[in-house]
């Protein structure tokens, strides 16, 4: 069988509710290149590998799925089992819970590395919608967001929605504290990016889901562990890099713990945070009036 150009790179757990729509935007892509889905299917407890089995029956030659007879972990299903299976020239991350909106979205991210050999990924802007909350939903990606990300440019701040990442599938070895992380995809971003920059392509071709049951989660125990979790990860890629990115590494550490340093005041002290923003409401209320 010949390598396909794309593997679309899934990784599925407990997503009855969403995984036919992720499918259906990977299958309604629109490419003058063969593509195949690889999904790792960590042993959901609902109704999600019924689904899949369905979908691999009706497209026989589009997917390869790892079933899984015990769960695994997300680190290992992703990176140790589906992304190994990948063939591609080029691979497309995409996760059970969220879909693509663009028929042309890997068409287009194809292109563009192919026309730009000096980039090692590509991604493009993404609509964050919060599926279980009353929030209303923004694009990940502002106006002045900038075109061509470096490693100084990735410490900055998250700006690169998974089911946005397009990168070429590099014969690389992950390192060891890689599979314990619990920022997969933010982690091999730092890996990829020493092959080449990112493109970012301004095109709004995905949603990302914010809800109780994804690895993402607004609560405020979960903010401080996504935020613990990036600075040792932070640590160990400074290691990994020999101290070559260690001051911009620091100025973002140093912002990372102001920031949980908010969050933690806003949990142990909330009045004096309610006090603090009706301070503010006011004199923002004065300053308007003179």
């Amino acid at each position: 069988m010949a390598r396909p150009t794309v593997s679309v790179w899934i990784i599925t757990y407990n997503h009855e509710k969403y995984i036919a729509q992720t499918l259906d935007s990977v299958l309604m892509q629109r490419t003058d290149f063969d593509f195949e889905i690889v999904i790792g299917e960590d042993c959901s407890r609902d109704g999600t590998r019924a689904i899949l089995k369905r979908y691999e029956a009706e497209y026989p030659d589009k997917f390869n799925i790892i079933y899984h007879e015990t769960n695994v972990g997300a680190m290992r299903n992703a990176y140790e089992f589906a992304l190994p299976a990948c063939k591609g020239k080029y691979i497309a991350c995409l996760e059970g819970d969220d879909y693509w909106t663009d028929c042309y979205k890997l068409q287009k991210q194809f292109e563009a590395l192919e026309n730009n050999p000096e980039y090692s990924m590509c991604f493009h802007n993404a609509k964050v919608i919060y599926q279980n909350l009353d929030k209303p939903s923004y694009l990940l990606n502002k106006v002045d967001q900038k075109k061509i990300l470096y490693f100084d440019d990735l410490v900055e701040r998250w700006q690169i929605a998974t089911a946005s990442m397009f990168f070429r599938n590099y014969d690389f070895k992950l390192p060891d504290w890689f599979y314990n992380q619990y920022n997969g995809d933010m982690a091999l971003q730092f890996i990829l990016i020493d092959n080449g920059p990112f493109l970012y392509l301004e095109d709004l071709m995905s949603v990302y889901r914010l809800h109780d049951t994804g690895i993402s989660s607004t609560k405020i125990t979960s903010q401080i562990t996504m935020i613990t979790n990036i600075i040792n990860l932070l640590d160990l890629v400074n290691d990994f890099y020999s101290q070559k990115y260690n001051d911009s590494i620091q100025k973002a550490k140093a912002e990372l713990n102001a920031v949980m340093l908010r969050v933690k005041v806003r949990t142990r002290f909330p009045l004096l945070q309610t006090l603090r923003l009706s301070v503010k409401k006011s004199l923002t209320f004065v300053s308007d009036k003179l």
